[in-house]
């Protein structure tokens, strides 16, 4: 009896790590897919509204979800808190707070370090070109990302009904 709850117990753990690291894959995938939301919104908002960036970030934060919610909202608070930073410093210095938790693959991390660090020192229409070439290489990476999650998820899910298995035989 205690035998079999213990197999049962050892292979859902297994199983649930091998869904936790899957759902991670499919996380940093969604994050990417609102960051370009994010940015086309800012882009909008800079070419339309005449807004510089650091009034655009508060307002794009209102209508995103999950990880980029809470990025987002944590730059305008630090330009708010900071008024001698610029949108490039806020955004690296609440990206190295963010930096602990993976919530973008490190391409795509480095796509948008090299976009804070161009990021508001410029006219409004090299603005809008620096936000394109940061969305085409997002789009890049999106691909790459989903791609990553499709053929790495069952990869990850055998692996971890592998492993439990392996556990298993070794207790046995």
């Amino acid at each position: 009896m205690f035998k079999a709850l213990g197999i049962a117990m050892i292979l859902f753990a297994c199983f649930m790590f091998s869904y936790l690291k899957a759902d991670e894959l499919k996380q940093k995938y969604h994050n990417l897919k609102q960051m370009k939301k994010a940015l086309s919104m800012m882009k909008s908002e800079i070419s339309f509204s005449a807004k510089e960036l650091s009034e655009t970030a508060g307002e794009i934060s209102e209508s995103l979800l999950g990880d980029m919610k809470d990025f987002f909202k944590a730059v305008s608070q630090n330009l708010s808190d900071n008024e001698t930073l610029d949108f490039g410093q806020a955004w690296a210095a609440v990206r190295e707070e963010f930096a602990q938790t993976p919530f973008l693959s490190p391409a795509a991390d480095k796509t948008m370090t090299d976009f804070s660090q161009r990021a508001g020192k410029m006219s409004r229409e090299i603005e809008i070109e620096n936000i394109d070439k940061t969305l085409e290489s997002l789009d890049r990476e999106i691909a790459d990302e989903g791609e990553n999650y499709a053929k790495n998820r069952k990869l990850i899910f055998t692996l971890g009904i592998g492993a439990g298995l392996a556990v298993l035989i070794l207790f046995i």
